[in-house]
């Protein structure tokens, strides 16, 4: 019985490990395609004002996608409602084109970029970010579903008194 207690302090341990999550959240996209009109909008509560944050989007799509990239509207709505608009490549191949980055298996891949290190809110409060598709067709296909994460970094901003 004494074993059985300290392997579940030992799990409890091992999973505590890593970056805390602020959050994390996973938008499917329809089966027919991401169309420009198919926003995904993550939202989310930052009190924190002095943790410094990364943000990473993993994408999931299939090995039918037809381009080696994908752009993608990055909108950044802040607590006090001024928006920040971005244009991001996202690169899903190698530079030779030839190989998809990321875990590949089964026809399906999962690809995680790091879309800002270092970040940090000015204002607590409610955020949006907005994604939007931008590329060369209206309806995109292959991609199947795109999550937004924002871990703590191991630093805190610091000011001088």
């Amino acid at each position: 019985m004494k074993y059985v207690h300290l392997l579940f302090l030992l799990t409890m341990f091992l999973c505590s490990c890593g970056p805390a999550v602020l959050y994390e959240e996973h938008k499917d996209i329809p089966e027919f395609g991401w169309r420009y009109a198919d926003t995904l909008n993550y939202e989310f509560s930052v009190t924190d004002t002095l943790q410094i944050y990364d943000l990473y989007l993993t994408l999931w799509h299939n090995r039918e996608y037809p381009f080696q990239n994908m752009y993608v509207n990055v909108n950044t709505t802040f607590p006090g409602g001024q928006r920040l608009t971005e244009r991001l490549s996202l690169e899903m191949m190698d530079e030779g084109h030839s190989t998809w980055l990321g875990d590949c298996g089964s026809g399906h891949c999962r690809l995680e970029l790091s879309l800002q290190r270092g970040a940090f809110f000015q204002q607590p409060g409610t955020y949006q970010i907005t994604l939007e598709q931008f590329t060369r067709r209206d309806t995109l296909p292959g991609v199947e579903k795109i999550a937004l994460k924002i871990e703590e970094a191991d630093a805190r901003r610091e000011f001088d008194e």
